[in-house]
Formats: C-alpha cells, structure tokens, sequence
C-alpha cells in the first residue's frame, strides 16, 4: 500500500473491473466515500456501503455492467487514470477543467467547494471554481 490513497483505490476498482468482478472491498476513509458517491452519482458504480468488523472498517462497493452481471445497470468503466499525483500536482480554473472523451467521461475535481464532476462546475453557476484534478474515468 502506498501514501496514494487515491490512486490505490482507483487501482483497486480498475483490477476488480477488468477481471469482471461484481464487488470490491476498499479501506473506509471519508475521501474514499465521497469519491464513491460521486462516482454512484455518474453511475460507474452501482452502490456501496459501509461495512464494520470488530477490527476494521471497509466499504463494500457494487460495480456495474460488467460480463457476470449484465443485470446490474450502469455504465461500464472502460479506463480510471490518476491525473493529480503527490509529486506532480495539476490545477486547473473552471475554463480550463479537462473534458474525457467529448464528455461522456467524467473528471473528479478536488475544490473549495468539495469533490465535484466537471459536469458539476459547468452546470451549476454556485461551483463555478477550478481546483486540482485528481482523476479522470470514463
């Protein structure tokens, strides 16, 4: 486990994804739930949920579409690639937010609003901010 705990939670869903795992159990931190829920919210996950044990706590998250579950809805996550890293870091203002693939990927934007979607900023007219981005799924 490295200090990146972005990056191992993007790895995390990235290998569960591409050998068609329904579930992946990831490490319970507040960062980790609101990047799920915004990943819920694009809908590249199904659900999650928080899962205490007497020695640990984790989050249970739902992938959707892939092979073994054509019944779970979604979109399918084709590619996650961290953008922002501790050594390089990359900001952006609200003109210049990335856009993935003519916009049918989404970039999570780490603002002073809070974690938001580049279709969030260019949305709604209160979280007109830039911020660092962190990584982009599509």
């Amino acid at each position: 486990m490295s200090t990146d705990r972005i990056a191992d939670m993007l790895t995390t869903i990235r290998n569960a994804n591409s050998v068609n795992h329904n579930f992946v159990l990831l490490p319970y931190t507040n960062l980790n739930l609101r990047i799920l829920a915004l990943l819920k919210e694009e809908e590249f996950i199904y659900r999650y949920q928080k899962v205490t044990n007497d020695e640990t706590n984790v989050i249970l998250v739902v992938l959707t579409a892939s092979s073994n579950s054509a019944l779970i809805p979604g979109r399918k996550i084709s590619e996650i690639k961290r953008i922002s890293k501790p050594g390089c870091r990359i900001y952006a203002s609200a003109k210049k937010i990335p856009q993935v693939l003519n916009g049918k990927g989404t970039v999570i934007v780490s603002t002073s609003k809070g974690l938001v979607t580049n279709n969030t900023i260019n949305e709604k007219p209160g979280y007109r901010v830039g911020g660092e981005v962190l990584f982009s799924i599509w």
